[in-house]
């Protein structure tokens, strides 16, 4: 029996090496998974000898390297970009309409595979984690997401279990979107018809960012998060997000130079290349923010 369990023991440090790298990470990032036994995202995979990892804990910096993307035939949207998201930062990416923004977000959600470069995530390369679990780790709010024919709850929580019910209500309860959703004919068991065409643009952008929020991700990534929305909700949207980016990493792309002069760093993107970055209280990008603001941001539209 000595000899068997010896065996085994020999057998799964052969399959899952320690690597320098991961010695300073898994205690407090990510964890590999150590058994094949179990469901779908506890299975073990292999690439090249490497492990998959199928679990975030916690995500602190990603950082991208000489990323390139570029779909067939044509140019690249994207072009040798490097810049560093980290946890407890607001990150605006603005530029003009075709700069690439929504591209590289897309990227970033693993729908586009990069032509070149890296995306290290606490130091591990974005290739060991397994695609199921980075869909349910990094949230990406955007104009073209499904809304459900159904209630406005159901299109949160995406469950009619009344355990997944409970837990969405108290998570807008929290969160302050309970504020907005309360108020239709009846609260969150307002049917808002197939596509949402019952409800406004604003109303629909604040449910799709319910929805995200309430998955509880490690990385959050948002193309135009305020478009459509009041003064008002716009505020409550920023001072959340503000406060969400204590949680997570939190990536914000827009063409609105005023958004993006609130935020904590801000990436200019110019035809697919990054032209400035850094603090939008730096002069130069603040003096770029202001002067488009003033011009009513056409030179980013």
């Amino acid at each position: 029996m000595k000899i068997n369990q010896l065996k085994k023991e020999r057998m799964m440090n052969s399959l899952f090496p320690i690597y320098p790298s991961q010695k300073m990470n898994t205690q407090h990032t990510i964890r590999p998974v150590e058994t094949a036994s179990k469901a779908h995202t506890n299975a073990v995979h292999l690439s090249n000898g490497w492990p998959i990892y199928h679990v975030f804990n916690s995500t602190n910096l990603v950082v991208v390297s000489g990323l390139s993307f570029a779909y067939p035939g044509q140019r690249h949207p994207l072009l040798h970009l490097n810049m560093t998201f980290k946890r407890g930062e607001l990150t605006g990416l603005i530029g003009a309409n075709g700069s690439g923004k929504s591209t590289l977000l897309k990227v970033l959600n693993k729908e586009y595979t990069p032509t070149d470069g890296t995306v290290l995530v606490d130091g591990i390369h974005w290739s060991h984690f397994d695609i199921d679990a980075w869909r349910e780790q990094v949230a990406f709010v955007h104009g073209n997401h499904e809304i459900y024919s159904d209630t406005i709850l159901y299109n949160i929580a995406l469950s009619h279990h009344p355990d997944d019910s409970k837990e969405a209500i108290s998570f807008c309860l929290r969160t302050g979107f309970s504020n907005y959703f309360q108020e239709f004919p009846r609260s969150y068991l307002t049917n808002i018809g197939a596509k949402g065409f019952q409800i406004s643009s604003g109303q629909r952008q604040l449910i799709l960012m319910a929805r995200e929020l309430f998955k509880q991700p490690q990385i959050l990534l948002l193309d135009e998060p305020t478009l459509g929305l009041d003064r008002k909700t716009e505020n409550f949207v920023l001072n959340l997000l503000n406060k969400e980016k204590q949680n997570r990493i939190v990536l914000i792309s827009t063409t609105q130079p005023a958004l993006a002069q609130k935020c904590d760093h801000v990436v200019l993107l110019d035809k697919g290349i990054v032209a400035s970055s850094g603090s939008p209280r730096d002069r130069l990008i603040a003096e770029k923010l202001e002067l488009d603001a003033i011009l009513g941001a056409h030179t980013f539209r």
